[in-house]
């Protein structure tokens, strides 16, 4: 009898010697193993796994911190919609890059691939925490100089009257350092409908930064204020004192405040229409510049329609100057009285 794979004679042992071994009917099984797993399996080990599994408790973990964070004081963290477009978003850039290197069918490796996986969740992870980190820290940093305006340490807190003098010396330090750099702006703010102002385009320019640059040192002292004072009621309510002093402090400080805060609202408000008209006013002379000449001491253009519209913009601009420097005066008049 011949082996049937080969065509050689079997053996008396009823096997072929060259593809044993095989049956004695010659059905040949010389060429076959038991299959065993290999590196490229399909089954993620169980050490993989883990591995994975800690990884996607780390997205889960990053996801819960910043919706948590939400809802803690000075905080700025996520929706619950944007905390779960996290949890999915740190387990997909993982995912593709350890599939990119050793997920692929041909080089196939899940401890690498898992290992990758957690690696890359880790890292993506604490980037996710650091951001959430920093901007509660820097919220909480926010809240803090809003809350305690006044420069409010434990012994400025101890009672109602140590607060008020805290609170006193701290409006004095802000509209002192507020007058010295006015101070500086007020040459420059008395020029700036002045006729020589409008003398050519070049001077128009300089005056209408002048205008800007001046008028943003108000605009940031009526928002210094506004903090101060609503920083009050957030400083008394953290104190250690009693409730009847509490409401005692609050009451007298809303009634001694309230008209300043009115005044600093309308000034603020004036300053703003002020600010716009004679911006504007200063845009349209610099658009048609070639317009104006200065003969004795006047301003002469020789366009009338734009002689017209400068003059109405111009009798607007001085009325609302006019308007907002009176509110002012009676802010800087109450400051000193209250000195």
């Amino acid at each position: 009898m011949n082996c049937t794979t080969c065509g050689n004679a079997l053996g008396a042992d009823g096997y072929c010697s060259k593809c044993r071994p095989a049956s004695a009917n010659g059905t040949q099984f010389g060429d076959i193993e038991p299959s065993t797993p290999g590196k490229h399996s399909d089954k993620m080990p169980l050490a993989a796994q883990i591995l994975v599994a800690i990884a996607v408790m780390i997205s889960a973990y990053i996801a819960y911190r910043g919706f948590s964070a939400s809802s803690s004081p000075g905080a700025e963290g996520y929706s619950s919609g944007h905390a779960m477009g996290v949890f999915i978003g740190l387990q997909f850039w993982p995912a593709v890059i350890a599939y990119a290197i050793a997920g692929r069918r041909k080089s196939r490796n899940w401890m690498t691939f898992a290992i990758i996986y957690l690696v890359v969740m880790f890292l993506t992870g604490w980037i996710n925490l650091s951001s959430i980190e920093a901007k509660r820290n820097n919220n909480s940093n926010t809240a803090g100089d809003a809350a305690q305006p006044a420069g409010s340490s434990v012994s400025a807190l101890s009672s109602p009257e140590a607060y008020s003098e805290q609170l006193a010396r701290t409006i004095k330090a802000r509209q002192d350092a507020y007058m010295k750099r006015i101070a500086e702006c007020t040459p420059k703010m008395a020029t700036v409908m002045s006729v020589p102002s409008f003398a050519n385009k070049a001077t128009m320019i300089e005056n209408k930064n002048n205008l800007v640059a001046c008028t943003k040192i108000d605009f940031d002292y009526y928002t210094q204020l506004k903090d101060l004072y609503r920083a009050v009621p957030l400083d008394v309510e953290g104190a250690g004192w009693s409730q009847s002093k509490k409401k005692q402090f609050l009451d007298g400080f809303q009634n001694a405040s309230e008209a300043t805060m009115q005044q600093v609202a309308n000034a603020e408000k004036l300053e703003h229409l002020w600010f716009d008209s004679t911006n504007d006013l200063y845009q349209y002379a610099i658009e048609h510049a070639q317009d104006f000449h200065i003969e004795n001491d006047k301003i002469t253009i020789t366009t009338p329609a734009v002689q017209k519209e400068f003059k109405r913009m111009a009798l607007r601009s001085d009325q609302l100057q006019s308007d907002f420097q009176k509110v002012r005066s009676e802010i800087r008049q109450a400051g000193d009285a209250a000195k």
